[in-house]
């Protein structure tokens, strides 16, 4: 089950990537977003997923998303999740700028396909060095 909350099901844009992060069993999936767009039509809530991991796993996600060809530069960032919480939260997330909703959409479609190889091709380079 990918949400705690039936009321609150995963948007459909989004749970490709939320799927595919639970089913690495690198990164445990806390809260996400498939993206929004203002009443005037521009860009107001970009993808994003945040989530736990471990810190060499954060650096597998870091690294491959480094090496695919996206719309937008994207990013993993530390956050919160609850102000009494005190373990740390990881966003991936894309810039609110320099990208459409529709091309952040279509990079959420991409990194979900390509993130099972980018993990074991990042793991692989750090092995080999």
């Amino acid at each position: 089950m990918l949400t705690s909350d039936p009321a609150f099901p995963i948007e459909p844009l989004i749970a490709p990537l939320v799927y595919e992060m639970k089913r690495s069993g690198f990164f445990e999936p806390c809260w996400s977003c498939e993206g929004h767009s203002g009443p005037d039509g521009a860009l107001f809530k970009s993808p994003t997923v945040w989530f736990y991991c471990t810190p060499g796993h954060l650096r597998l996600l870091a690294g491959g998303l480094g090496r695919l060809r996206l719309h937008a530069r994207w990013r993993v960032v530390i956050t919160h999740s609850d102000t009494d919480n005190p373990e740390p939260t990881f966003a991936l997330e894309a810039p609110r700028e320099g990208a459409s909703l529709s091309q952040l959409q279509m990079d959420v479609a991409h990194i979900a396909s390509a993130l099972p190889e980018m993990l074991k091709s990042e793991a692989n380079t750090l092995l080999a060095r």
